[in-house]
């Protein structure tokens, strides 16, 4: 099995210690869909997608890129952490195993923490997280400054964060951080990986969307006939969040047919000086939404009103860090292809976020 992204291994591992039910639920599951690609099977008909039995929680973690050894020490776990205390230590535990992946390349957190920025009030000074009083905010603000400016962020740094004066707060974060995004974000396998992209630009496959998002979505897709296309949309970092939980609010959406078009749209200048003034850590870099659209392929920008916003479902998210130039048109054509080449590889239950059969 080949080593997934840092920033993958941190997403794992907060979704893992955080999320119990879930384990308990992989651990009970006879039956298990892997994805893996047929090798010798030269047709591009999906039937090439290989749906194997198994009855581990094992087979279920390498699905999900979680590490093996962090899956047997998942396991052995005591699931049954209705105590508090024991709560605040396994927050301090996640901590830590993040920080430990997180060595290697900082930009793994800092993906992590550019959700908390989502929302901001009218001054521009505070964060506004649903469920948190305005002395939590106060409170975590100069932690979550604090992290984009360590040269050198270590297991013990980020645990002595945690173990300070103000465990609760950060602890109820952590479980904000899983709930809303813990099982979200997953690195694509290999025949489901978008060619084209240089390597510094990050891929996300996004699984299992908010129900009323996916019903919603679904009944434009039965009304279209069934008939679907990939378009492209750019995003300021900070709206990133909104999108996945609620879906598009703006009162036009543009989509493209190539991604080249859509890249401006992620490196919108005011977006960036807003979210620079209040040290957002990835303020200068943008996102690139690959979009299953219920409309047929249409090659130029489209324009799409509030009311059709059932009709998007966000399939990827590629993360673009600062400066990074826009493709050129041959290049921009063969990301477009590749990404409807793989997006027709998508398994069923995948897409419709049916996971346990």
């Amino acid at each position: 099995m080949p080593a997934a992204h840092p920033g993958y291994h941190c997403l794992d591992l907060y979704a893992s210690h955080t999320f119990h039910r879930f384990l308990k639920s992989a651990a009970r599951s006879p039956k298990e869909t892997i994805m893996c690609r047929n090798e010798h099977f030269e047709d591009s008909n999906p039937s090439h997608i290989k749906h194997e039995n198994t009855g581990t929680i094992r087979n279920r973690l390498r699905t999900l890129a979680i590490p093996f050894d962090l899956a047997d020490k998942i396991r052995t776990e005591d699931s049954d952490m209705s105590d508090h205390g024991e709560e605040s230590e396994l927050a301090i535990k996640w901590g830590k195993a993040m920080a430990k992946v997180c060595e290697v390349n900082h930009r793994g957190l800092y993906l992590l923490l550019m959700s908390f920025y989502h929302q901001i009030d009218h001054q521009r000074r505070l964060l506004k997280l649903s469920d948190y009083s305005i002395s939590d905010v106060q409170i975590l603000q100069p932690f979550l400054r604090g992290l984009p400016e360590s040269k050198t962020l270590t297991s013990e740094a980020l645990v002595s964060y945690l173990q300070e004066n103000h465990p609760e707060p950060v602890f109820r974060l952590v479980k904000w951080m899983q709930m809303n995004f813990g099982q979200n974000y997953f690195p694509p396998p290999d025949f489901l990986k978008v060619s084209g992209f240089s390597d510094d630009i990050w891929q996300f496959a996004v699984l299992n969307p908010p129900a009323r998002i996916r019903d919603r979505f679904n009944a434009a897709v039965i009304q279209n006939n069934g008939q679907t296309s990939v378009r492209w949309h750019g995003t300021a970092i900070n709206t990133l969040h909104s999108i996945l939980q609620n879906g598009f609010q703006t009162e036009k959406i543009w989509t493209a047919g190539k991604p080249g078009v859509s890249w401006r749209y992620a490196f919108k200048q005011g977006a960036r000086d807003a979210l620079k003034a209040v040290r957002h850590p990835l303020y200068d870099y943008g996102i690139l939404l690959g979009l299953e659209v219920a409309d047929p392929p249409v090659p130029t920008i489209v324009t799409h009103l509030q009311a059709d916003a059932d009709k998007f479902m966000v399939r990827y998210v590629f993360v673009l860090p600062p400066n990074t130039p826009k493709p050129r048109a041959t290049a921009s054509r063969h990301i477009a292809l590749s990404m409807e080449a793989a997006f027709r590889e998508w398994p069923s239950e995948v897409k419709d976020g049916d996971m346990s059969s």
